[in-house]
């Protein structure tokens, strides 16, 4: 055989495996721009879940406190450490303790329970981390007062 013949062949294996190479990564840049926002996204979502559940165990922990004030009667007093992911507001209304927390996307998820008692009527802002708080009900004022120390 001629000489001529096996060159060609040996430049057409070597141009096939150079497109092979650029339609291969065109694939992979197109499936990373299709995942990478949708991996985002779930992150996000996940992230979001963890501290609102984190958040959630925090408010049961200040309304366990609520409820056993008030089942201890006036005079008693009680302090509890609670851990926030997220700056946010302890808010009480009625018999409900809530928290507003901001979701990535801007929505905000409002977590809430009750308490026994009927009479709360706070807004207290707590900072991301560890917040000391303490849940007393006042002999003067006959209620009970939520602080921040």
């Amino acid at each position: 055989m001629n000489k001529k013949f096996f060159n060609l062949i040996k430049d057409n294996k070597g141009q096939l495996s150079i497109e092979y190479l650029l339609v291969v990564l065109t694939v992979i840049l197109i499936l990373i721009a299709i995942t990478l926002p949708t991996l985002e996204f779930g992150v996000n979502n996940s992230i979001d879940m963890t501290n609102i559940l984190k958040t959630k165990s925090e408010c049961v922990k200040i309304a366990d406190a609520v409820n056993i004030i008030y089942s201890n009667g006036a005079g008693s007093k009680k302090t509890i450490i609670v851990d926030i992911p997220k700056d946010t507001n302890l808010n009480f209304n009625s018999k409900n303790v809530y928290f507003d927390y901001l979701l990535w996307d801007g929505g905000i998820k409002k977590i809430y329970l009750n308490c026994n008692y009927n009479d709360l009527t706070n807004i207290i802002p707590l900072h991301r981390g560890v917040n000391k708080i303490i849940i007393e009900w006042s002999i003067i004022s006959d209620k009970i007062e939520i602080s921040l120390v």
